[in-house]
């Protein structure tokens, strides 16, 4: 009504429902939270190229922690993050939202 949408806005209890069901640890799941927001620009909605460049991201970021060299390609890196958008885009919108 009045061009507000009838869905709740995602709250702090969602993030806590979220910690408890996966045992990630709430401080996580926020900086996660807060990480793809920023990446989606606040709009809680992001695209297959949006994914990739994150998914990538998060990646050499957790490689620079190991010692262990990896070899996998950028292309294997897009079809493991496509993989994971397929998994989880539950409305088959080509869009990931954190909810």
């Amino acid at each position: 009504m009045g061009g507000r949408s009838s869905k709740k806005t995602f709250t702090e209890w969602d993030l806590i429902k979220y910690s408890n069901m996966t045992n990630i640890p709430l401080i996580t799941v926020e900086n996660i939270y807060k990480d793809f927001m920023k990446a989606t620009g606040n709009t809680n909605k992001m695209d297959k190229n949006e994914f990739r460049r994150l998914y990538k991201q998060m990646y050499i970021s957790q490689q620079s922690n190991n010692t262990v060299v990896s070899f996998l390609t950028d292309q294997d890196l897009n079809k493991m993050s496509d993989h994971i958008l397929e998994i989880y885009d539950y409305d088959a919108s080509g869009k990931l939202t954190f909810e």
